[in-house]
């Protein structure tokens, strides 16, 4: 069983100006299909996800613990970290 793809996070507070980046890994294999680790913890970010195992998964929310205002949220794939994240 090895790595199928990775899903990258990245958030982002436009207030402080500050970003945080991880990652989730699906491990599996053709035969076993897929089986997806979780994101986190967080050390800027106060985040709620959903999804592990079979299911991908999502941020669902995502705050900044200095203002508490709402993170921005990017994803992308790949094994490579994506461009600016």
């Amino acid at each position: 069983m090895g790595t199928i793809d990775k899903l990258w996070v990245k958030l982002t507070c436009k207030g402080w100006k500050v970003t945080e980046t991880d990652l989730a890994l699906d491990c599996g294999s053709g035969y076993r299909g897929s089986n997806w680790d979780n994101f986190g913890p967080f050390k800027q970010f106060n985040v709620i996800c959903e999804g592990r195992g079979e299911k991908e998964p999502t941020v669902v929310s995502a705050k900044c613990k200095m203002c508490g205002k709402a993170a921005m949220v990017q994803t992308g794939y790949g094994f490579n970290r994506p461009t600016d994240f």
